[in-house]
């Protein structure tokens, strides 16, 4: 039994008026989504996992950046360089003028 089979037999015994043709249906994985209650906790450890994993991995880089082994931080150099370049000046024009077009309001 596949965890999506798992969950839909678990929500049909919760609700045996919904039992109806919710095996082949992607309703159940959509409450599933927007319910996290309903997670199996497998799922609900993977994510904190996930994300966890993603945090240290951001933290490392960051100090990698900031904090090089070799003494010399190329991290604000960097993002002064960037800050100068004409790219990034035309991309945040075009960016603009997209939400203008979008009807968007820029904060």
């Amino acid at each position: 039994m596949t965890l999506l089979q798992h969950y839909v037999a678990r929500q049909a015994e919760r609700r045996p008026d919904r039992a109806t043709n919710r095996a082949g249906s992607a309703r159940g994985v959509k409450i599933g989504a927007t319910r996290p209650e309903a997670l199996h906790p497998a799922l609900r450890a993977t994510t904190w996992f996930t994300a966890a994993a993603l945090a240290g991995l951001r933290l490392y880089l960051a100090a990698c950046l900031f904090f090089p082994p070799g003494g010399q931080s190329a991290g604000l150099q960097a993002i002064a360089e960037m800050l100068a370049t004409s790219a990034l000046w035309s991309a945040l024009a075009v960016g603009l003028l997209a939400q203008m077009v979008n009807g968007m309001s820029v904060p």
